[in-house]
């Protein structure tokens, strides 16, 4: 398979989503993407900042942007 390149969110975003079809799927990002901001808010409480060893940030971009759509019902649970 080649490798894509993505300019921006905006051109990643369309693809990740196609990635992310199955909602069993989107439902386990969901809830990885809850879990996350968890850790953060956790993080932040308690100055523990190893527990924010983040990577691959257009992945997680997608998530956040996919639970906000689901959360406002613009995206299929």
């Amino acid at each position: 398979m080649a490798s894509r390149q993505y300019h921006s969110f905006g051109d990643f975003y369309p693809f990740y989503l196609t990635e992310h079809s199955r909602s069993g799927t989107r439902r386990l990002h969901f809830a990885g993407t809850l879990l996350v901001l968890l850790t953060l808010a956790y993080s932040l409480a308690t100055r523990r900042w190893g527990l924010l060893a983040l990577h691959r940030v257009y992945s997680l971009a997608g998530d956040f942007r996919m639970f906000a759509d689901m959360a406002r019902g613009r995206g299929p649970f």
